[in-house]
């Protein structure tokens, strides 16, 4: 086993990258509140020797394994043990997304969350705020926005609609707008319009509304 001058790429790349990678996946599908740079490297150090926990079969199997012939710092080396350093880039890059995906959706299950209850085991919702948690869920509504200037925005909050994951300005984009006609009280949709965006200052408060199938 040769590794030279790489060796510390290396080990920041295998001790470093499978924690921020699963730190990621949990902030995308079960926002949390950042945390301060020291405690994030920590964070990730943890994720990282659980990712490796969960693998350990093939880390031990790649550490007691490494072929003759592979030398970091000769490149043409490396092509002849494709499958090797493969295996290596599976653990590192695949296995802590994989593990960041299932973690981020089992803390947003509120069933699970209920049944270890039962428990005793009470678990704090990721979600740092209400906002976050309202925005979060992956589902279509009816968005009925109170400005404070006494005027309503209604419109439909999807997929291609957008909320701010900033504490300091909660914007809101809704890319389907709709107009209340006086004259049939019924909805209309503003079909020139392609969505409109609402300042945090403007925004008073916001309902949501099932969509009837």
């Amino acid at each position: 086993m040769s590794l030279g001058t790489p060796l510390a790429v290396m080990l920041a790349i295998i001790f470093l990258v499978p924690g921020l990678i699963m730190k990621n996946m949990l902030r995308v599908l079960a926002r949390y509140e950042p945390t301060s740079r020291k405690v994030e490297l920590l964070e990730c150090l943890t994720a990282s020797c659980f990712n490796y926990l969960i693998g350990a079969f093939f880390v031990w199997y790649l550490l007691h394994v490494w072929p003759d012939g592979l030398d970091l710092r000769r490149p043409e080396t490396v092509p002849h043990h494709a499958g090797y350093l493969f295996l290596w880039a599976a653990i590192v890059l695949v296995l802590p997304a994989i593990l960041g995906l299932i973690l981020g959706v089992a803390a947003r299950k509120l069933s699970l969350r209920n049944f270890l209850s039962r428990f005793g085991v009470s678990i704090l919702h990721p979600a740092p705020t209400a906002w976050d948690y309202a925005f979060a869920r992956g589902k279509a509504y009816w968005a009925r926005v109170m400005l404070r200037n006494g005027g309503i925005v209604e419109g439909l909050f999807d997929s291609n609609s957008l909320s701010s994951s900033s504490a300091s300005d909660r914007d809101i984009f809704l890319e389907t707008v709709y107009e209340l006609k006086e004259e049939t009280n019924e909805y209309e949709e503003q079909t020139q319009s392609a969505g409109v965006w609402i300042s945090a200052t403007e925004i008073q408060r916001i309902e949501f509304f099932e969509i009837e199938n």
